[in-house]
């Protein structure tokens, strides 16, 4: 397994350093900036599997791996995630083996190429109950809407 995890962690370090965007330019020119949700309705869509050439077959289930293996794994995609803006944040602390595998289990998604602003990894697939998804107790959806519940009609001023 430790050749296997070796290899995978060149592929991905090879897909985070050859990232393929869909526009060259020589230059930025400030006066091509675009709101985001112009951008969000124009960016073309790409397959992250297919953008990145890494599958979720590639990546081994949480439980096949050990904890320097997983972490060393989770770092690397994070990092291959950032430089395909796609970021993967999470707004509560979260064991290193959930992040892992809710990355794993839902990297075969959709993404939005943008050149302006950022992307975020989606955590569940659309239309999961709140706490059924791949962070099961950590769910952020389930976290901010039971915030959200306690926090009742108070004024957005007191945020």
């Amino acid at each position: 397994m430790d050749k296997y995890i070796m290899q995978l962690l060149e592929d991905i370090a090879s897909s985070t350093e050859n990232v393929s965007w869909p526009f060259s330019e020589k230059e930025v020119n400030i006066w091509d900036w675009i709101p985001d949700d112009e951008e969000e309705r124009n960016a073309p869509v790409r397959n992250l599997e297919e953008w990145t050439g890494i599958s979720r077959e590639m990546l081994p289930p949480e439980s096949m791996l050990n904890d320097d293996m997983l972490i060393r794994l989770l770092n690397a995609l994070k990092e291959l995630l950032d430089e395909h803006n796609w970021y993967f944040i999470l707004q509560t602390d979260v064991p290193e083996r959930i992040q892992y595998e809710t990355i794993r289990q839902n990297f075969n998604q959709e993404v939005k190429v943008k050149r302006w602003h950022d992307g975020f990894f989606q955590m569940c697939t659309p239309g999961t109950t709140y706490g059924e998804c791949t962070l099961g107790e950590y769910c952020q959806c389930a976290f901010f809407a039971e915030l959200f519940k306690e926090r009742g009609n108070e004024d957005e001023e007191d945020w």
